[in-house]
Protein backbone atom coordinates (compact mmCIF):
# COMPACT_ATOMS: atom_id res chain seq x y z
CA UNK A 1 0.00 0.00 0.00
CA UNK A 2 3.01 1.96 0.99
CA UNK A 3 3.77 2.16 -3.42
CA UNK A 4 0.06 3.27 -4.22
CA UNK A 5 1.18 6.94 -3.80
CA UNK A 6 4.66 7.18 -4.79
CA UNK A 7 3.84 9.48 -7.23
CA UNK A 8 2.72 12.00 -5.00
CA UNK A 9 6.55 11.94 -3.74
CA UNK A 10 8.69 11.88 -6.44
CA UNK A 11 8.79 14.52 -9.15
CA UNK A 12 7.83 13.62 -12.79
CA UNK A 13 6.50 10.30 -12.06
CA UNK A 14 3.51 9.81 -13.79
CA UNK A 15 0.25 8.96 -11.73
CA UNK A 16 -1.23 6.48 -14.59
CA UNK A 17 -0.45 3.35 -16.18
CA UNK A 18 -0.75 4.29 -19.89
CA UNK A 19 2.68 3.73 -20.99
CA UNK A 20 2.63 0.33 -19.58
CA UNK A 21 -1.36 -0.68 -21.37
CA UNK A 22 0.55 1.18 -24.69
CA UNK A 23 3.43 -1.50 -24.75
CA UNK A 24 1.54 -4.86 -24.46
CA UNK A 25 -1.23 -3.37 -26.58
CA UNK A 26 0.28 -4.92 -29.65
CA UNK A 27 0.27 -8.18 -28.04
CA UNK A 28 -3.00 -8.26 -26.96
CA UNK A 29 -4.33 -6.50 -30.45
CA UNK A 30 -1.84 -9.62 -31.98
CA UNK A 31 -4.08 -12.53 -29.98
CA UNK A 32 -7.25 -11.04 -30.64
CA UNK A 33 -6.73 -11.84 -34.31
CA UNK A 34 -5.16 -14.60 -34.45
CA UNK A 35 -7.60 -16.27 -31.74
CA UNK A 36 -4.56 -16.93 -29.23
CA UNK A 37 -1.25 -19.22 -29.02
CA UNK A 38 -1.52 -22.71 -30.00
CA UNK A 39 1.20 -23.47 -27.25
CA UNK A 40 2.98 -22.08 -24.13
CA UNK A 41 6.53 -22.35 -26.19
CA UNK A 42 4.41 -20.41 -28.86
CA UNK A 43 2.91 -17.59 -26.85
CA UNK A 44 6.47 -17.50 -24.56
CA UNK A 45 8.50 -16.76 -27.73
CA UNK A 46 5.96 -14.03 -28.84
CA UNK A 47 6.59 -12.01 -25.68
CA UNK A 48 10.14 -12.34 -25.86
CA UNK A 49 10.12 -11.19 -29.27
CA UNK A 50 6.81 -8.54 -28.53
CA UNK A 51 9.28 -7.55 -25.72
CA UNK A 52 12.84 -6.69 -28.16
CA UNK A 53 10.81 -4.93 -30.78
CA UNK A 54 9.35 -2.38 -28.23
CA UNK A 55 12.51 -1.90 -26.18
CA UNK A 56 14.16 -1.21 -29.98
CA UNK A 57 11.19 0.91 -31.39
CA UNK A 58 11.65 2.83 -27.64
CA UNK A 59 15.80 2.68 -27.95
CA UNK A 60 15.68 3.74 -31.91
CA UNK A 61 17.34 0.56 -32.34
CA UNK A 62 16.57 -1.43 -35.98
CA UNK A 63 14.29 -4.54 -34.79
CA UNK A 64 15.44 -6.65 -37.68
CA UNK A 65 19.19 -5.86 -37.22
CA UNK A 66 19.17 -7.04 -33.66
CA UNK A 67 17.46 -9.93 -33.98
CA UNK A 68 19.54 -10.91 -37.25
CA UNK A 69 23.04 -10.25 -34.75
CA UNK A 70 21.76 -12.20 -32.01
CA UNK A 71 20.88 -15.38 -34.02
CA UNK A 72 24.22 -15.34 -35.63
CA UNK A 73 26.34 -14.85 -32.30
CA UNK A 74 26.65 -11.35 -32.66
CA UNK A 75 27.46 -7.96 -30.53
CA UNK A 76 24.77 -9.10 -28.59
CA UNK A 77 25.17 -12.54 -27.92
CA UNK A 78 22.96 -16.14 -27.97
CA UNK A 79 19.76 -15.42 -27.42
CA UNK A 80 18.27 -15.65 -23.95
CA UNK A 81 16.63 -19.49 -23.63
CA UNK A 82 13.02 -19.29 -23.33
CA UNK A 83 11.57 -19.55 -19.75
CA UNK A 84 9.51 -22.70 -18.72
CA UNK A 85 5.69 -22.19 -18.27
CA UNK A 86 4.08 -24.41 -16.50
CA UNK A 87 1.12 -25.82 -18.66
CA UNK A 88 -2.45 -26.38 -16.88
Amino acid sequence: MDMVFTFVVVPGLPWHNNDAERQIRAGVLHRKVSGGRRSWAGAGRFASLLSVYQTCKKTGERFTGMVRDAYAGGAAGPPPAPSRVPQT
